[in-house]
């Protein structure tokens, strides 16, 4: 283990950056020192080598082995995180707290890891660098982004001069009523139609940029609804209003409540208006979901790549089936039983 920690290759040069082990400040302030000075403890060093023998091929959760760790080496937060990287890497990263706390402070991620060494918090960061994953694939549309380039884009992201820009004006939700159904025109095609040409990268770009636009729009709808519960008197709307929508299952993306505690779901679109008409894409789930249960909402975000989008409610009672139109059907067919 001590070796795994002490990498220093003079050709190529390589050297383990991850943890404080080079004695540059003295033995005390060596990250991995309770390790080094189990070596001439007989019974100190048993402990430790069951502990590493145990956490990489027995059975016991994470969070038992972490505690346990802590335990024996105190809270030497990049020394056991870095083990845990090196035991699965498409799980656990490794941390330095101090450049990592200013990387989730400027991508508004609501978690302090100085001085906070514990499972629950080590899960957050991984959660963390999980979500900055999914939007290096999302939105900017690196397909093959791994949990690793997410950190690695966080090391990074603390070191570059980042240009000026404009702040985002987060909007509180506005309710609509009054709304009139209308029929939507689909343009049925024919073989004298002439079609638009799309080549495969271009057809890849326009995926990615829809991914984008959606995940924007989820965004400032989750800003937007915290908002609307803090100035409402909320005593705590970050935790009130939670993400959902890596799980499509559910058919919504937000669940968030009222002030009397009174769940109210939420469904994200990135709409398009065209003088007073508004639109959006919905699935077969959350049609159905719109249907089943209580306090059900369609925040539509308009301008969402702008700095002044704006959040718009439709209550789903006042989305009726006849504005629907099919655009998209499953088809099913069971083979029937042949001969050999």
């Amino acid at each position: 283990v001590i070796g795994a920690i002490e990498i220093q290759e003079p050709a190529p040069y390589l050297r383990n950056n991850l943890v404080a082990w080079q004695n540059r400040f003295g033995h005390k302030k060596l990250s991995h020192r309770p390790i080094l000075d189990a070596r001439t403890d007989k019974s100190v060093r048993r402990s430790f080598e069951q502990w590493f023998f145990d956490f990489f091929k027995g059975s016991a959760t994470d969070k038992e082995e972490f505690e346990r760790f802590r335990k024996l080496a105190g809270n030497r937060y990049d020394l056991i995180a870095y083990l845990f990287f090196l035991k699965d890497w498409n799980r656990f990263m490794p941390i330095a707290p101090t450049t990592f706390d200013k990387a989730l402070r400027l991508l508004e991620i609501d978690l302090v890891t100085a001085r906070h060494c514990s499972w629950e918090n080590y899960s957050r960061y991984n959660d963390g660098l999980l979500a900055v994953k999914q939007a290096l694939r999302n939105v900017a549309g690196v397909a093959d982004a791994q949990l690793i380039d997410a950190h690695s884009f966080c090391w990074m992201l603390v070191r570059l001069k980042l240009p000026a820009q404009p702040p985002v004006v987060i909007p509180l939700p506005e309710v609509l009523s009054g709304l009139q159904s209308i029929t939507p025109k689909i343009q049925h095609a024919t073989e004298d139609t002439e079609f638009d040409v799309v080549d495969e990268e271009r057809f890849a770009q326009r995926d990615i940029e829809r991914r984008c636009l959606g995940r924007l729009a989820q965004d400032i709808a989750l800003k937007s609804e915290r908002r609307r519960l803090r100035e409402a008197g909320h005593p705590n709307p970050e935790d009130a209003v939670q993400a959902v929508w890596g799980q499509p299952g559910r058919g919504y993306d937000i669940k968030s409540c009222e002030l009397d505690g009174t769940p109210r779901f939420i469904e994200v679109k990135a709409a398009r208006q065209s003088g007073a008409r508004l639109s959006f894409f919905l699935t077969q789930n959350e049609w159905k979901q719109s249907r089943a249960l209580p306090n059900y909402c369609f925040y539509l975000v308009l301008n969402a790549q702008s700095n002044n989008p704006a959040v718009k409610v439709i209550d789903s009672a006042d989305v009726p089936a006849e504005c629907l139109t099919s655009l998209n059907y499953l088809a099913a067919l069971k083979l029937s039983k042949t001969s050999d």
